[in-house]
């Protein structure tokens, strides 16, 4: 099974502890046999990276480097994305069984390659845009909200890390609930129970 972990942070560009919570998966899945790539950004660090631990680092650079905000920064980095992506898929023999995306930054690329290559993908949320920006209503806040939607929508599935989360993706994007899995990082099992979402995404 090959998955790819598409990150707007990842070791060492690190903003917060998503970085170190991707990190975690993409080390566990391989040690349990899952080829992973993470493809990610950084404004230094370029091309693949094949680390001693079997994680396959693919770092994109935003080609646009003066940005409005972090929309404008977005969409100018997900072609990016989305490229890189690519030349996994084509050069692996178009065998990409899953792409897991996370935070509203990777939904553009991850609804992209979706619809372009068939490959589905999973949205996993940290956060909420309602939360970050105290109920703003700003058109930023407005334009970060609909693409967390389109994300729900677009995803096969959705992992979050509490019941809380869980009911106010429901509450705020009408998600069904069977739609959104529950996986505490606290749990014993959590990286178990991820890797079985994978597998029932296969």
């Amino acid at each position: 099974m090959r998955i790819v972990i598409i990150t707007w942070e990842f070791p060492p560009r690190v903003i917060g502890d998503v970085a170190y919570h991707i990190d975690r998966i993409a080390q566990t899945l391989v040690h349990n046999g899952i080829d992973v790539f993470v493809v990610t950004y950084h404004n230094q660090l370029h091309g693949l990276e094949i680390r001693k631990d079997g994680v396959n680092v693919y770092r994109v650079k935003n080609p646009v480097e003066s940005q409005f905000n972090i929309l404008t920064w977005d969409l100018t980095l997900a072609s990016e994305l989305e490229k890189a992506v690519s030349d996994i898929y084509y050069s692996t023999g178009k065998t990409i069984d899953l792409i897991d995306a996370h935070e509203w930054l990777s939904v553009v690329p991850s609804t992209v390659l979706n619809r372009a290559l068939k490959i589905p993908f999973i949205y996993s949320v940290n956060s909420l845009e309602e939360h970050r920006s105290n109920y703003g209503e700003a058109p930023l806040n407005i334009a970060i909200k609909n693409l967390e939607r389109l994300g729900t929508q677009q995803a096969s599935k959705i992992i979050v890390k509490s019941e809380w989360m869980k009911s106010e993706i429901e509450r705020l994007h009408k998600t069904p609930a069977e739609k959104i899995i529950s996986i505490p990082s606290s749990s014993i099992n959590w990286s178990a129970e991820i890797r079985e979402v994978y597998r029932r995404m296969d």
